[in-house]
């Protein structure tokens, strides 16, 4: 009798309310959420309030993405995330939101390289961007370099007032990519949070380079080449860069997988030595490569701040 009775209330997710329901499923692909929409009528309607939505393109379909145009007609959208290649520059294709204002969360990895396309072709990220006027959170992953046509995303994040926390990655091949990540950062005067993830060069092709470039490349150890013995020297062009959130707003910087290249070094050092408001600097390094006494001597004595707190593991 007490089995039955533990068996009838066993499910326990049941009990929960629609708002936390809609919380769990949050963190679940869309595909995955969506899925749960056919257990029950309840599980429909808690479905259908998800405030995140996940858009996974594959970049081999590229034929059938041109006819493709996703709708959201809902108001309770707050966070937004694409990956995959470049979307068509049509107007009135790719995405249509309800209400572009409400949402504050918004992450963007383009696995395709945009070197070669022209700046209307970059247009429908630009506009997105643009768009969601009231962003707090705002991811860019762009190849072939990070904040690769920096002029265009600059233009974007000037109506983004509300902007807290910003992560940058991809490449950072020479210093023009660390003088485009400056400005980037002049059109975010509320910034608290900056994350970087700089990622590895892509090994060189014998066989026609592919269009598409997944995760595992990034992860390569070709390229990871450590220049702690050259010295460091931040071009005048960088350091000349007015950057309003250094002064007053900007409290944390987190470099992830920091493997001590020197556009790595120059990037850390233009933020240590800019940013005096900044309170804390994490470098977190890839996996493999021990900490090193002198990467945290080198990244303590750059801080303009000496209350900024440097942490490398």
């Amino acid at each position: 009798m007490m089995g039955t009775r533990l068996r009838r209330h066993d499910d326990r997710l049941s009990a929960l309310p629609d708002a936390t329901l809609a919380h769990i499923l949050s963190h679940l692909s869309t595909l995955e959420a969506a899925r749960t929409s056919v257990l029950s009528r309840r599980c429909n309607r808690v479905h259908a309030s998800v405030p995140v939505v996940d858009l996974v393109h594959d970049g081999n379909r590229g034929r059938r993405f041109s006819r493709t145009r996703t709708c959201f007609d809902h108001q309770l959208l707050r966070s937004l995330r694409y990956k995959g290649g470049l979307p068509p520059p049509d107007k009135s294709l790719f995405l249509s939101l309800a209400n572009h204002t409400a949402v504050t969360a918004l992450t963007v990895d383009i696995c395709e390289c945009i070197d070669e396309k022209k700046p209307h072709e970059v247009a429908t990220v630009t506009r997105l961007v643009a768009a969601c006027a009231n962003l707090t959170f705002l991811h860019l992953a762009l190849r072939p370099a990070m904040v690769y046509r920096s002029s265009l995303f600059t233009n974007a994040l000037r109506g983004l007032s509300r902007l807290s926390h910003l992560e940058l990655k991809g490449c950072l091949p020479s210093d023009h990519s660390v003088c485009s990540v400056a400005v980037m950062l002049q059109n975010t005067p509320n910034l608290e949070v900056l994350s970087l993830f700089p990622l590895l060069p892509d090994p060189p092709q014998k066989k026609k380079a592919r269009r598409y470039i997944s995760d595992e490349d990034d992860n390569d150890k070709n390229g990871d080449d450590y220049s702690g013995n050259v010295l460091v020297l931040v071009p005048k062009r960088v350091t000349s860069i007015a950057i309003s959130c250094f002064e007053q707003k900007l409290r944390r910087v987190n470099i992830v997988g920091y493997r001590g290249r020197l556009m790595e070094r120059m990037l850390a050092k233009f933020l240590l030595s800019k940013a005096t408001a900044l309170e804390e600097f994490s470098v977190s390094l890839p996996p493999g490569r021990a900490p090193q006494h002198k990467d945290d001597m080198e990244l303590t004595y750059w801080r303009a701040n000496h209350r900024t707190k440097v942490t490398c593991a």
